[in-house]
């Protein structure tokens, strides 16, 4: 998990960390854009492969 994510959003307690936490891995696994995968994100890319496959 990156670092720099928590130097722009502070949680005041351990509610609001955990969903801090979720929103950073949501982001990291369904809307981050990757050159990897051009410039898809990892969700466009599998439905990408399931039509390209059907």
């Amino acid at each position: 998990m990156k670092t720099e994510f928590f130097n722009f959003h502070h949680a005041l307690n351990r509610e609001e960390m955990v969903q801090l936490i979720e929103k950073c891995i949501n982001w990291y696994n369904y809307k981050r854009r990757q050159e990897t995968l051009n410039g898809m994100t990892p969700k466009e890319f599998r439905n990408h492969a399931i039509l390209k496959t059907a």
